[in-house]
């Protein structure tokens, strides 16, 4: 409702906002692809309203997906593409939500690496 109510009124701001919340319910119900393109469009709509807050909060997100099928190359990509959106508006809460996974995911990568030597 919430995203028709944005798209009716070219609120592309709280659709993205709307979006995002519906992609993270659709997680929550193990509908894995849904969420991932819903969180696509909220991206795009993240960016279309120049809401860098929400687009690094999104990145984040998307991260999981590339991480789940064993490319942790390109969510280290979308998390550093956060992390570099985070510096530029400011917002400390995504800078450190960012390092955070970024963290996270090296000691994923050495604990890997130490199990097969």
């Amino acid at each position: 409702m919430a995203v028709k109510i944005g798209e009716d009124r070219r609120l592309t701001g709280d659709r993205a906002l709307a979006e995002a919340m519906l992609a993270s319910a659709y997680i929550g119900r193990g509908e894995l692809e849904l969420a991932f393109t819903t969180f696509q469009k909220a991206l795009q709509d993240a960016s279309d309203a120049q809401n860098q807050v929400l687009e690094s909060d999104i990145l984040i997100s998307l991260a999981a997906q590339p991480q789940l099928k064993g490319s942790t190359a390109e969510a280290v990509k979308l998390i550093a593409r956060a992390l570099s959106l985070s510096e530029k508006n400011g917002s400390y809460y995504e800078k450190a939500r960012a390092l955070g996974e970024l963290g996270k995911r090296a000691t994923a990568a050495s604990s890997c690496e130490a199990a097969s030597s």
